[in-house]
């Protein structure tokens, strides 16, 4: 699909839905999902993501999860809806 940009997007789909995402030029990259909702009936969902890991300083982070995070054992659970930063959370919780 040459109209998403770069070419190696990654797609993945199984016949009822498909998520695509692209890098529309250099600094813009987006994410694609089309879905059936039932009574054929489609919905998509199209949204901006970042080129760059945010620092944790930068998404508000606060200090005391930084701490927790170098720690050698246990486990730390991001949870939240559709949106709310999770997988940007847990990129700048990995990069720190």
């Amino acid at each position: 699909m040459r109209y998403w940009g770069k070419e190696g997007g990654n797609e993945h789909g199984n016949g009822k839905k498909l998520t695509r995402s692209s890098e529309w030029n250099e600094a813009t990259r987006i994410r694609v999902h089309a879905f059936h909702k039932g009574a054929g009936e489609m919905a998509i969902s199209v949204r901006v993501l970042p080129t760059c890991i945010p620092t944790p300083e930068r998404i508000g982070i606060p200090r005391s999860v930084l701490q927790l995070c170098e720690r050698m054992h246990g486990l730390l659970v991001v949870v939240g809806p559709t949106g709310a930063g999770k997988t940007t959370t847990v990129a700048a919780l990995v990069h720190h």
